[in-house]
């Protein structure tokens, strides 16, 4: 694969055009066409499988979707990838292992030039997507991917995470992620400190999510922890700034604005904005309601806490 069989643009929160290809019976696989992506792609119910044609001998990537038994805004998702096989042969060998699931997306080149290492960025991405979206309980036992391909390939390889994520979302599986509301309005508070626990707590980062360097130049990325601490390279670090200092190897780097994670529309989000949307939440749960009739004249008041610094 080369830039000249990569998408038009790259990712980008512009809305996708999708389309479907529905055929006469439900039991036949849906086709999805997603503008300029240079992508093929496909959706199949696990019973139809077999309706599958040998075009999808190929290479690809692709999700395994199923419902939650509990929770019906939910579900379950599987990422994963064929760089060696097929993804036909995948994808029956699934039908016949795994019993949760009961829809796959299928995902290839639509000039079938994706190589393995290709394949395997892409899967690790689009797992990082889903791993820190609100709905989505992710089935993998471990993080997939392999981020062995030079920086130049993976700024084409970028171009198709929008348009894959946009297929998800119209297939019902939305890797929407809390970043994505839209900002409320109202006065800000006058000082915070606010610290990546706070981030966890309020379900704005997932525990294991990969955070990356939103400089082009830097691939080194840092795994998020229980603890609200950091791990790059096997180092523990107590807060982001330290974290991004030593991929940086800037002493003075601002680690809010370094370091972005996952945003359900494909691209990265800054700690900075993350910290953001933090502070507007609190700010709309801790204005006072307005007084009742009769004590007209009094101003809301807003309640200020104080958090660790990081």
């Amino acid at each position: 694969m080369d830039a000249a069989h990569a998408p038009e643009s790259g990712t980008s929160t512009s809305p996708q055009p999708v389309k479907f290809y529905v055929p006469a019976s439900a039991a036949e696989p849906i086709e999805i066409d997603v503008a300029h992506s240079g992508l093929r792609m496909v959706l199949v119910n696990r019973e139809s499988a077999g309706w599958l044609g040998e075009e999808w001998k190929v290479l690809g990537i692709y999700f395994l979707l199923g419902p939650t038994k509990t929770d019906p805004d939910r579900f379950l998702a599987y990422v994963g990838e064929v760089g060696r096989r097929d993804l036909l042969l995948r994808l029956k060998e699934h039908a016949a292992q795994k019993d949760w699931w009961n829809r796959a997306l299928l995902i290839a080149s639509a000039s079938d030039e994706f190589n393995s290492a290709e394949i395997g960025w892409l899967e690790g991405r689009l797992y990082d997507v889903l791993n820190n979206a609100v709905a989505a309980d992710v089935m993998n036992k471990g993080r997939p991917g392999d981020d062995s391909i030079a920086l130049k390939d993976r700024g084409v390889l970028e171009r198709y995470v929008a348009p894959i994520v946009a297929a998800l979302r119209a297939c019902g599986a939305p890797p929407d992620t809390k970043d994505q509301k839209p900002m409320p309005k109202g006065k800000k508070r006058a000082y915070y400190r606010e610290s990546l626990k706070d981030l966890i707590d309020a379900d704005l980062l997932k525990v294991g999510t990969r955070l990356r360097p939103l400089r082009k130049n830097l691939t080194t990325t840092a795994r998020v922890l229980e603890d609200g601490n950091l791990e790059v390279d096997g180092v523990i670090y107590p807060a982001v700034s330290p974290a991004a200092q030593a991929v940086s190897s800037n002493k003075s780097e601002p680690g809010w604005e370094f370091w972005g994670a996952p945003s359900g529309d494909g691209s990265f989000v800054s700690l900075f904005d993350l910290r953001e949307r933090l502070r507007a939440d609190q700010q709309e749960r801790n204005v006072v309601a307005p007084a009742a009739e009769g004590d007209a004249g009094d101003d809301p008041t807003e309640v200020s806490v104080a958090r660790a610094d990081s």
